[in-house]
This record gives structure tokens, C-alpha cells and sequence, in this order.
């Protein structure tokens, strides 16, 4: 009243009236000035408004509920009008934005973070209000708390009662654990994948490409796990130093040289770690022991961060290690990759192996043929079954006096064997050969005296003989010789005896 007496206007008034039946209602009261007959007159107004007012507090009480609700779910909720300003979230989103819900209602996302951050998100918002619906994209954000997170960003738009566009409502999941999962899972995949390939390569590798191998497999193992450097070191055969004998690094960075010795005494925790066969995983030269002293400063010196190695084993003993280094920065190694590079270290092992073996057998191949050619000694090989001649050493054709392409293929009992099949002493017989004289018929005509010697072995999986034999001619002579002499001397002793007789016989 006193408002309007002062000419103001007055703002409708609500109070609670008590009926006579004490029943309490809910009244609006509005005054207003009314000239009346020269006098100046109030106009008072009384409405219910008891229905309205429980209304509003049902609705109020309804808003409150809804409200707790969102604020219990765990998952960041937003709605926000035409205009793209917010109008309500709960408290995950709260927490997830870092401000209170009075200072996000009302504005933008541009107004709240980054604006080029928000404006790929606004962008999707206009799009969805141009068809209505619904969308939902992947992102990856960094939260108040500065973690980032893989999300999914589910929005929704609602309406008017005259389905006019209201706003939308968004919900923010949080994918992060899953997406680690399936990273770590494709990742997994790709290190099986790996393991495969270079499995597969290793097997058909001929000697010669053995090392170009290796070092392809070292590469790849590398990019795949993000290092600067990878490498093999061997177990000199004098057992006290290591042999870096295959390395691969980014271009840029020292790639160390190939033959670098590494004295076993001089690091002694490594070899221990080594002789142990467990993988090391150093990922920073701060976590090293104490008892690693020196191999902390030999690896600082290089520049490394941090590195991983894994020992190669052959019958339960190592006889080198697999190695990758960082220079760039630190990290952790996953468990699974070290186990993968154990796997590795097999496959590099066998081929190491099969490499060794090989050279040393070709060395072998190389030896035995140097003997084969060079021996004063006539050699042949005849095949068990066909009893024919597959190889003849130089000196055997020398002694035969035929050429190669002759005495290959021919029948043995042509040429050292004057037996036919079946009256073999050898093969049909099963007599044993050893330092036994012999005739060799020489492509004259002739024979030759010879000690021969037979030997079964196995050639390239089937059965051979080895004959071996030398020529007596000369001792042969000499026994001829001897003999003759002997034979005169047990003449002349005879006649020396008969003419002693005859002399005795006279003097008497």
C-alpha cells in the first residue's frame, strides 16, 4: 500500500492466509490506485494460487530429484539450449570441466576452455541442430585434472512442446581403460605378427643371407618397439668377451662399431644378469644398483637412457644377448615385448647356430677336399647298388692312367675289382677289406700292385664304398729282389756246403 500511495507500482504480493476451517491456502495479492469520485481509492486483488504454488514446489522437488540423480552417475551429463549455452550438468561434469555448476550455466563451452578445442565440438553441436537426432564421435580430451582421456561423446537433441528446437542433452564416456585394452591388444597382435614374420624368413635363410637377415629382424624390432638402437652381442669362443656382432640405429645416432669387444670381467653385474639368463630392463640409470656402477657409467658415456636386453641361450647356457637402447628419452618396457624378445632371441639362436655349424662344416666340406684332391693316395667311391664309380681322386686317375670322364660311371671290378657282380669280396661276401693286396688293371692294359683298403660310409643318405689303395709297385720289386737274393744265398750256402763235403770227403 505504501508503494502505490508513493505512486510507485507495486509487485504482486504472495502470503498464506488460514481459512476459518484453519485450512491454509496460498493467496496472491495484488493493489492498485483508483481515482473514485474525487478521492483517491485502493483496488484490492486476492487470487488462489494454492494449486500453482504446490505445483511448483512438485515440480521444484521433481528438479531436485532428477538432479541428484544425475549428480550420483558417474558419467559426465550436460544439456545445453539452441544457443549452445549450458543449462544444467551434474557433478561429473562438474568435476571433469573444474567449475562449479554456477559458473558453466549460462555459458559456452568456448567460454570455459580452450576456444579451439571447443570449437570442434560447437561444430558438432551445429550440425546435429541443422538434422535433429542423434550423433555420437570419439575424442580425446585432457580433463582439469590435465589426464588425458579417450572418450565418446554421445549428444541428443530435445524440443518445445511445439517441437521447435530446445537444446540437447550430452553424455561423456569415458573409454580410456577400454581403449588401453585394445591397444594393448592390437599391440600384442602386431608383436605376434612380428614374431611370425621373422620366424618365417629365418627358415628357408641360406648362409650367405643369414646376417642381412639379422639385421632386417633388428630393425623391425626396433620401429616396433620405438628404440634408437638394436643389436646383437656374441660369446667370444675364449668365453671372457662379448662380440657385437649385428646392429641397426636410426639415422643420426652413433651406430657403434661392428666387432666392439666387451671384456666380461670389466662388468661384472652385467655378466651376472647375463649368466643368470634373466632379461635386464633398465629404465632409468637412477633405478640401476649399486653394484652396477660401472655398466651405469659405461651406458651413460654413450648417451643411453635406457635400454633392454635379453639373453640368447643354447643349452641352457647364453652365448649372447639381444639388445635395444633409447637415447631420445626414458619408458617401460612392456612385459610382453620382453617376452617377445625372449621368442626373438630363439629365432636369432637357431640361426646363429645353424650359421656356426654351417661354416664350420663348409670349412670341414673344404678340408676333406683339399685331402681328396691332394692325397698320395688313390681314392674312389662306389655307389652299393649299381656298383658303379661316382667319384675319383686325382691321384687314382693319375695311378689308372685314364681321364675322369672315363672312370665315372664305369663298373668298379673294371678297374680295381676283376671280380664280377656277385663275387664282390666287400658288398657279396661281407669280407673285410683292410690293407689287403690287390691288383689294379691301368688303362694300358696293365696291372698294378696295390694295398687297397675298403670302407662303407654314407653319402648324401645312401650307402657307399671308400676304397683307398696305394701302389707297391716298388715294394714289390724290392720283395722280387729280395727274394731272388735270398734265393742266391741259399744257393751259394748249398754249394759252399757240398763243396766243404766233397773236401772233407778227400782228405780222408
Amino acid at each position: 500500500l505504501l508503494q502505490v500511495t508513493a505512486g510507485k507500482t507495486a509487485a504482486p504480493v504472495e502470503c498464506r492466509f488460514r481459512t476459518s476451517g484453519n485450512k491454509i491456502l496460498d493467496v496472491e495479492i495484488t493493489v492498485t490506485s483508483l481515482f473514485f469520485f474525487g478521492e483517491n481509492r485502493f483496488t484490492v486483488f486476492a487470487r488462489d494460487i494454492t494449486q500453482r504454488k504446490r505445483s511448483e514446489i512438485l515440480i521444484h522437488e521433481h528438479l531436485k530429484f532428477l538432479q541428484q540423480i544425475l549428480d550420483t552417475i558417474p558419467t559426465p551429463v550436460f544439456y545445453k539450449n539452441f544457443n549452445n549455452r549450458y543449462e544444467g550438468c551434474n557433478a561429473a561434469f562438474e568435476a571433469l570441466i573444474g567449475k562449479s555448476r554456477d559458473q558453466i550455466i549460462g555459458h559456452t563451452l568456448g567460454q570455459l576452455v580452450d576456444k579451439r578445442v571447443a570449437e570442434k565440438h560447437e561444430r558438432q553441436d551445429r550440425e546435429l541442430f541443422k538434422s535433429s537426432g542423434a550423433t555420437a564421435y570419439q575424442a580425446r580430451i585432457t580433463g582439469a585434472d590435465s589426464i588425458k582421456r579417450d572418450v565418446i561423446i554421445y549428444k541428443a537433441t530435445y524440443a518445445k512442446p511445439d517441437e521447435s528446437h530446445a537444446g540437447l542433452v550430452g553424455v561423456v564416456h569415458d573409454i580410456t581403460e577400454q581403449s588401453s585394452i585394445a591397444a594393448r591388444l592390437r599391440h600384442r597382435v602386431e608383436l605376434q605378427k612380428l614374431i611370425t614374420k621373422i620366424s618365417k624368413d629365418f627358415i628357408n635363410l641360406g648362409l650367405s643371407e643369414i646376417d642381412h637377415g639379422i639385421t632386417e629382424a633388428l630393425e623391425a624390432i626396433a620401429r616396433f618397439s620405438q628404440s634408437d638402437r638394436a643389436y646383437i652381442y656374441l660369446l667370444h669362443e675364449n668365453g671372457e668377451e662379448l662380440v657385437n656382432s649385428h646392429i641397426w640405429h636410426v639415422n643420426g645416432l652413433p651406430s657403434g662399431a661392428l666387432g666392439e669387444r666387451i671384456k666380461m670381467a670389466d662388468y661384472p653385474w652385467a655378466a651376472k644378469q647375463l649368466a643368470s639368463l634373466q632379461p635386464v630392463s633398465i629404465r632409468s640409470l637412477a633405478d640401476m644398483p649399486s653394484a652396477a656402477e660401472r655398466e651405469r657409467k659405461f651406458i651413460k658415456a654413450q648417451g643411453i637412457k635406457n635400454l633392454l636386453f635379453v639373453p640368447m641361450v643354447y643349452n641352457q647356457r647364453p652365448i649372447g644377448f639381444l639388445g635395444i637402447d633409447l637415447i631420445s628419452e626414458e619408458k617401460d618396457w612392456p612385459e610382453e615385448l620382453v617376452s617377445t624378445f625372449r621368442i626373438v632371441g630363439d629365432v636369432f639362436v637357431n640361426a646363429v647356430i645353424r650359421q656356426q655349424a654351417e661354416r664350420e662344416l663348409e670349412q670341414n666340406r673344404e678340408y676333406l677336399n683339399n685331402l681328396f684332391q691332394f692325397i698320395q693316395m688313390g681314392i674312389l667311391l662306389v655307389d652299393n647298388e649299381t656298383r658303379t664309380i661316382i667319384d675319383a681322386n686325382p691321384f687314382a686317375l693319375s695311378m689308372l692312367g685314364m681321364p675322369r670322364d672315363q672312370v665315372i660311371g664305369s663298373t668298379c671290378h673294371l678297374f680295381i675289382c676283376p671280380h664280377g657282380r656277385g663275387e664282390c669280396p666287400a658288398l657279396d661276401m661281407n669280407q673285410h677289406i683292410d690293407r689287403a693286396e690287390c691288383t689294379l688293371l691301368t688303362a694300358d692294359g696293365g696291372t698294378m700292385p696295390v694295398l687297397k683298403s675298403v670302407t662303407s660310409i654314407m653319402l648324401n643318405g645312401r650307402p657307399v664304398l671308400l676304397e683307398s689303395f696305394v701302389d707297391i709297385t716298388q715294394i714289390k720289386r724290392m720283395e722280387e729282389k729280395l727274394q731272388r737274393a735270398i734265393e742266391e744265398a741259399d744257393a751259394a750256402s748249398k754249394a759252399k756246403s757240398n763243396f766243404l763235403a766233397n773236401m772233407s770227403h778227400e782228405i780222408r
